[in-house]
C-alpha cells in the first residue's frame, strides 16, 4: 500500500505547477477584465478545477489502457474497482483546487493598474 500511495505524488506536483503557472500568467488579463475580487478568484478556481479534471481524466484513461494492455498480454483477468477510478479523479480535482487557491487569491487582490504594469 505504501508504494501505491506514493504514486500520485509526481502527478500532484505537476498539477500544482501547471495551475500556478496558468493563474500567474493570466492574472493581468483577468484582473483588468473583472473589477470584482470574488469573480476574479472564482474564475481562477474554476480554471484550476477544470484543468485538474481534464488532466485527471486523461491520466485515468491512460492508466486503464496500460493496465488492460498488460493484463491482456499476460492472459490475466482485468478489473479496476470503480472507487479507484473515482478516487483518482477526486484527488486530481482537490489537488488542482488547492494549488489554484493561492494564485487565484493573489491575482484577485491585485489592483488593475498593477496588473497592467506587471503583465
Amino acid at each position: 500500500m505504501a508504494g501505491g500511495a506514493s504514486v500520485p505524488s509526481p502527478a500532484n506536483r505537476s498539477i500544482s505547477r501547471l495551475v500556478t503557472v496558468g493563474a500567474t500568467t493570466a492574472s493581468p488579463e483577468a484582473t483588468t477584465r473583472t473589477a470584482d475580487t470574488r469573480s476574479a478568484a472564482g474564475q481562477f478556481l474554476a480554471e484550476a478545477v477544470l484543468l485538474s479534471l481534464g488532466g485527471g481524466t486523461a491520466g485515468v484513461l491512460i492508466g486503464v489502457a496500460v493496465t488492460a494492455g498488460v493484463a491482456r498480454a499476460h492472459g490475466w483477468a482485468f478489473g479496476i474497482p470503480a472507487i479507484a477510478l473515482w478516487g483518482c479523479l477526486g484527488t486530481a480535482v482537490v489537488v488542482g483546487a488547492l494549488a489554484g487557491c493561492c494564485p487565484a487569491l493573489r491575482a484577485a487582490w491585485l489592483p488593475p493598474a498593477e496588473a497592467l504594469r506587471t503583465g
